[in-house]
């Protein structure tokens, strides 16, 4: 009954978002009159012979960055997914990404396309589903997008007044919000929740913010025409702010509004040759990959075999009887955690094997030795780093015996000696000694 429920509210909430996407088509009205203004002293006849007096290195440097780009665009999908545990083939996600993204930013309206498309391509998706990866995915590339630009305003020059305070500020901002991750990964509002990701799938798409942003940025500066005395450092600030000013405005491929803050911020450039590169690059970048992404999306997704994964029982599901007889005859006593609900189980039929999980914002603990046959301990190490991967988080094992840490080192692992376990002899033990009193503490 809740599930018939929540759909009818995705739809609506679809639907709405179809309503707001005229305002894009209002602000590219309202900014038409400025850019006209602008170039209405731009030689046309001359713009078009330096278009196609660019030179055959030009377009190639522009479409490598622009397939880097992408590239990136990718894998902030393949992060999204591993964030919120989806089963989907992480090829599959990185090819829906670059299509519903291709295909979004050219034609400007970012969620609906970006919903459908990712619906098409993304096999055994429901239409909600594909809504709330569209919201995730644009509010984790926003952050990342934050964080280069506050970067570029920070570090190189810009046009704007106190850019270099404007761009420290947002720097430490995110410092101090992915600080707060460690510690707090979830912050309640009221009734809402918000999850951090973890820091490695935050630092990720950080990374990859930066390849994006910086290779679309590069492309464009390629396309510049010979003699064009712009320099990289002072073309990138302006760049991202006229991305911003496009991302703000919603137009197709930032129609309107990039152009208008783009010329207006490099003064020093001419008028012509920003035109020159502005066509050339909406051909590079925008275009052709938009072309690509439709026969992409008319030929639908390619469907993949997925690779066996083990079971990851959720704190509170019912384990299958085999399962509790494996924990009844556990290694450790410590397994018997696993009943009160606050723990999980990640497990694997053959060989029948398993592993007591704790989860931090940003770790996937094996608490003490795996269960299950010790010839299959090796494998349950690669379960356990599986996983961890999968949900874009760090694996770590808290409290084993020597043997499963010399397996563990021999997989890639650092083992570090945090302490040693207390054995008490208890017909032996005496609290009241002297050297036993403060046990009881």
């Amino acid at each position: 009954m809740q599930t018939a429920k929540k759909r009818p509210e995705a739809l609506a909430a679809f639907g709405k978002l179809c309503v707001k996407q005229a305002i894009p088509l209002a602000v590219l009205l309202a900014l038409a009159p400025l850019l006209w203004n602008g170039l209405t002293h731009i030689d046309v006849a001359a713009a078009a012979d330096a278009l196609r007096n660019l030179a055959a290195w030009q377009w190639m440097a522009a479409a490598t960055l622009t397939i880097i780009s992408y590239w990136a665009m990718g894998g902030y999908e393949a992060a999204v997914h591993q964030m919120l545990r989806s089963k989907t083939d992480l090829s599959t996600a990185r090819a829906a990404g670059i299509v519903s993204i291709a295909l979004s930013q050219c034609t400007g309206f970012g969620i609906i396309i970006g919903t459908l498309a990712r619906w098409r391509m993304l096999p055994d998706t429901s239409l909600p589903r594909a809504l709330t990866l569209t919201a995730v995915i644009s509010v984790c590339f926003l952050a990342g997008w934050a964080v280069v630009t506050g970067a570029a305003l920070a570090f190189l020059p810009s046009a704007i007044p106190h850019g270099r305070a404007i761009g420290v500020a947002i720097l430490l901002t995110a410092a101090a919000l992915l600080t707060v991750s460690l510690f707090q990964p979830r912050l309640r509002w009221g009734p809402y929740t918000f999850a951090f990701p973890s820091l490695p799938i935050s630092l990720r798409l950080i990374g990859l913010a930066t390849v994006d942003l910086l290779a679309a940025g590069l492309a464009f500066w390629c396309l510049l025409p010979h003699g064009t005395e712009l320099s990289v450092a002072v073309h990138l600030p302006a760049y991202l702010l006229a991305f911003t000013a496009g991302l703000v405005g919603s137009t197709p491929a930032g129609l309107g509004p990039f152009e208008v803050t783009l010329l207006a911020l490099l003064p020093a450039a001419a008028a012509s040759q920003l035109i020159v590169a502005l066509v050339a690059f909406r051909i590079v970048y925008y275009l052709i990959p938009a072309t690509v992404a439709a026969i992409a999306l008319a030929f639908g997704p390619k469907t993949r075999s997925i690779a066996e994964r083990p079971d990851l029982y959720e704190p509170g599901a019912s384990l299958p009887p085999v399962l509790h007889a494996a924990v009844a005859t556990g290694p450790r006593a410590e397994l018997g955690l696993v009943r009160q609900g606050t723990h999980l189980i990640l497990h694997a039929i053959s060989p029948r094997r398993g592993w007591l999980i704790g989860e931090t914002g940003s770790c996937l603990v094996g608490l003490t030795d795996p269960f299950g046959p010790e010839a299959a301990q090796t494998k349950a190490l690669e379960d356990l780093c599986q996983r961890a991967r999968s949900t874009g988080k760090v694996p770590a094992i808290y409290k084993c015996t020597a043997r499963v840490a010399a397996r563990a080192r021999a997989l890639g692992h650092r083992v570090v000696h945090i302490a040693d376990e207390a054995v008490i002899d208890p017909t032996q033990i005496n609290l009241q000694a002297p050297d036993h009193r403060q046990l009881r503490r």
